[in-house]
């Protein structure tokens, strides 16, 4: 529920996404039109628990900010500050690990001994899936004392654009951490799908290169196979166009039928793929008809062309020497 959002981009694995001096967000509360706002240390920590010790991506922060703005819902025990010593879980991580309010488990963060810590609180988010630490273990903890994230609530009929040129002022000179709004969010959210999808569409491209390829062998082994059997339908009366008819529909079932197998299978793994990530936010699922129509259409193409050469090395069998071949 944030109007205007302070990050940079994310990084994989233990690397630390880009920070920013917790006095911006201090400044930014000075803002005419700035409502409310939390801001979000994150790090890698060691969590230990009764399934096993795992590195985990954690964050510290104000949990009723937090509740704020991302609609967190406790599903056992209550989302208030925390104190020292004190952690509160998302329910994916929890039922994970059979942890509930008041159970215990191990911490040790990036600077900081390992020690335990007391679960407070459970939620459920569809944005936010990491576990909480207090700020005052973050501060101790924590590889820096810096904030990765905040999160800006704007009073109602506030200028998003001014309010957000005048926290762009506050960062000019982080270059690595923008204020986005969510229209900006939803864009670097789209741009990130739109290159995973791009880098498919390269894959597919190499894969019909394949297919061609494969559908040109085949046919070419067809064709060695049936060579009497050509030489017989050519000595009955069949013409050279009706052998060439052959071939080319021969191939153009093979690929329609490779291309309706693929698309098939596609929107299978596609809707499990929705399935397993609904509770990252991934829900709706979208079957592309106009682009899946195209490709099938294109394999009717590939085929055509890939029956090219066979179809022609068909045509010119000689009569006699085909019938004698074997």
């Amino acid at each position: 529920h944030a109007d205007l959002v302070i990050m940079g981009s994310m990084g994989g694995g233990p690397a630390l996404p880009p920070n920013f001096d917790p006095a911006v967000i201090d400044r930014a509360r000075e803002v005419p039109g700035v409502e409310h706002v939390v801001g979000m240390r994150a790090d890698m920590a060691l969590l230990t628990t009764r399934s096993g010790a795992a590195p985990q991506y954690v964050g510290a922060a104000d949990v009723g900010g937090l509740a704020r703005v991302f609609g967190l819902r406790a599903t056992a025990g209550e989302l208030r500050e925390l104190r020292s010593g004190e952690i509160v879980l998302d329910s994916s991580f929890a039922a994970d690990n059979g942890l509930t309010a008041g159970a215990t488990l191990r911490l040790q963060t990036q600077r900081g001994d390992e020690r335990q810590v007391t679960v407070v609180g459970v939620y459920e988010s569809e944005l936010l899936g990491i576990p909480i630490l207090s700020e005052d273990d973050a501060l101790a903890g924590f590889r820096t004392t810096q904030l990765n994230e905040a999160y800006l609530q704007l009073s109602e009929g506030a200028d998003t654009a001014a309010v957000q040129q005048q926290i762009d002022q506050l960062l000019a000179g982080n270059p690595e951490v923008s204020v986005q709004d969510q229209t900006d969010l939803l864009a670097a959210a789209r741009s990130q799908v739109d290159t995973m999808v791009v880098m498919l569409y390269v894959l597919l491209g190499l894969a019909l290169v394949i297919a061609v390829l494969g559908i040109v062998n085949t046919l070419a082994l067809s064709i060695l196979e049936r060579t009497r059997e050509l030489g017989l339908v050519r000595a009955i009366g069949m013409r050279r166009g009706q052998i060439m008819q052959m071939v080319t529909a021969e191939s153009v079932v093979i690929a329609v039928f490779g291309a309706l197998l693929g698309v098939a299978v596609g929107a299978g793994l596609g809707a499990a793929v929705v399935l397993a990530l609904a509770d990252e936010g991934l829900s709706e699922l979208g079957l592309p008809w106009a682009s899946m129509g195209t490709f099938v259409g294109l394999a009717v193409v590939i085929g055509l062309v890939a029956a090219i050469v066979p179809a022609v090395r068909a045509a010119r069998t000689n009569v006699l020497s085909a019938i004698a071949y074997e």
